[in-house]
């Protein structure tokens, strides 16, 4: 009976694996890093998606992109982007709701603690506590809303409303979950949101004096 033979050079078979693991590393690196380009640049990604939309009306009638002024709105060069324009906006909204299937899925299977979870999704969790894994999600819900209000309210005064109930409520869920592995971190964000509350507030207001005075 013919016995199980070992490799010629057990270092040559040693020297695969640790290539095939070094290079899969570098892989899961290379995707952490994408991960996390995707969540620091996702604000920007919704206006620039976003900015056709963004249009205001000259005096003589016409609207031009705020973005462009130099390019007029609903014309036939406007419209030739307008798909592109709805498939990128429709992307950026189902990015957060895709995110937060997957890292759900992932905290049912126990793996958010794995590391190769954490080298490639870890940008997305690793700031919050366990048990509000998923706050990543509820911040680019908010600013995606916040965007989106630009494109949903000609009024500037509707606009600023809608965004203040859109920060009113994340203010109120983050005082309710604390997310925030470290409490100062908890404390600095509720500054800065209720800060951010303050001002379109007070823009609201005098946007409806002007429109009463003018």
């Amino acid at each position: 009976v013919t016995g199980h033979k070992e490799p010629k050079d057990a270092h040559d078979t040693v020297g695969l694996r640790a290539i095939w693991f070094a290079d899969l590393y570098r892989k899961e690196l290379f995707i952490g890093a994408f991960m996390l380009f995707l969540g620091t640049v996702y604000t920007l990604m919704c206006i620039t998606s976003m900015e056709l939309f963004f249009c205001k009306q000259h005096t003589d009638g016409s609207f031009f992109m705020q973005a462009a002024p130099w390019e007029n709105c609903y014309t036939d060069r406007w419209y030739s982007f307008l798909p592109v324009a709805i498939i990128a906006t429709i992307f950026w909204a189902l990015f957060p709701v895709a995110l937060g299937l997957y890292l759900r899925k992932l905290a049912k299977e126990d793996k958010l603690k794995d590391e190769n979870t954490l080298r490639i999704m870890g940008v997305f969790f690793l700031s919050y506590t366990p048990e509000t894994y998923w706050w990543d999600v509820v911040d680019m819900v908010r600013n995606f809303l916040i965007v989106l209000s630009v494109v949903l309210f000609s009024q500037p005064t509707f606009r600023a409303l809608f965004a203040f109930l859109t920060l009113l409520v994340y203010i109120l869920m983050e005082a309710y979950y604390s997310p925030f592995r470290f409490e100062i971190l908890n404390h600095l964000d509720l500054f800065v949101d209720i800060t951010f509350l303050f001002v379109l507030f007070c823009g609201a207001i005098a946007e409806s004096t002007l429109n009463a005075v003018y």
